[in-house]
């Protein structure tokens, strides 16, 4: 259950450029994505990752209807295994 963490966003949204990176408790990244809608399942190179919490920066800028956003979030994410 739960067994991804992804990325998307509204239908008619128009995404020009997004970055998602995900770090662990010591700041080492272990995954990072410039594609969107994007999903990461919990691994790092072909591994699964020890559970734990991971720290995620999401900065994505998109237009809708012709009008320019830009979405910058910082979170956690809880991996339990």
């Amino acid at each position: 259950m739960n067994d991804l963490f992804s990325i998307f966003g509204k239908p008619d949204m128009e995404v020009a450029s997004m970055n998602l990176s995900i770090f662990d408790r010591w700041g080492n990244l272990v995954f990072q994505s410039s594609q969107y809608p994007t999903v990461w399942n919990g691994q790092s190179q072909d591994r699964e990752l020890n559970p734990g919490v991971f720290t995620y920066t999401v900065d994505i800028d998109y237009s809708i209807a012709n009008k320019a956003y830009q979405f910058v979030k910082t979170g956690d994410v809880l991996i339990v295994r």
